[in-house]
């Protein structure tokens, strides 16, 4: 559970963030040739927002829906490569060379490589070209909440995926800020995600996205990496 809900934190912060995008790709360029192209053009000025912001911080709220409930709220920085997420029960932090994984009720700290090319692990970076490679939107009606009218879009894998079957994505129309993520799974259960208080471009210092194990007295220390 814990391994499928850091996927899917990497999933929607690479809604927002940048990637390369390389035209003579041909799996991309069917994932977007089989998109609804209204779909296509809002996520990607969604893209074009978030990529414009050289960092960022934001609130959320994770409400998961199935056969174990639970809700957190948390927030998230983020700065070029370097990210990092904090929850009541965990945090995860990545320089860009190495993420920790701070489990703050067990007093353990995993300490891992970044793997962009595997799938139990994806950098943010990483994320927005796996949208545009292998998954398809299609637009919904707009609709108002909160005030405010919002896209909706479900973004579903082009091909069958193991643990995910869709995202419903809520968008401010006129902000183009990511408002909210719904996860569906294989297994039936829902992740929601819910953002607010962006804050677009604050000072963020690098310390933030660095463990220092010393700082924690009595920590178990858990080093996966690969040399």
């Amino acid at each position: 559970m814990k391994v499928l809900t850091t996927t899917i934190f990497m999933l929607i912060i690479g809604l927002s963030l940048s990637a390369q995008v390389n035209p003579n790709m041909i799996e991309k360029a069917k994932a977007r040739e089989a998109s609804d192209p209204a779909a296509t053009e809002i996520l990607d000025a969604v893209h074009e927002k978030y990529n414009s912001l050289e960092t960022m911080q934001l609130d959320f709220t994770l409400i998961i829906k199935g056969e174990m409930e639970s809700e957190q709220k948390g927030k998230m920085y983020l700065k070029g490569e370097q990210y990092r997420m904090e929850l009541t029960d965990q945090d995860v932090i990545s320089n860009g060379n190495t993420v920790w994984f701070h489990l703050k009720e067990n007093k353990e700290v995993q300490i891992n490589n970044p793997n962009p090319e595997g799938d139990d692990f994806l950098s943010p970076a990483k994320m927005l070209n796996v949208y545009r490679e292998n998954m398809v939107g299609n637009k919904l009606e707009d609709v108002q909440e909160g005030g405010k009218t919002v896209h909706k879009i479900e973004v579903k894998p082009r091909e069958s995926h193991e643990e995910i079957t869709k995202l419903r994505v809520t968008i401010d129309k006129e902000t183009k800020e990511l408002l909210k993520v719904i996860v569906f799974t294989r297994f039936g259960d829902r992740y929601i995600f819910e953002f607010s208080n962006l804050l677009e471009n604050p000072k963020l210092s690098n310390t933030l996205f660095n463990f220092n194990p010393d700082n924690f007295p009595g920590i178990h220390v858990e080093d996966l990496r690969i040399d």
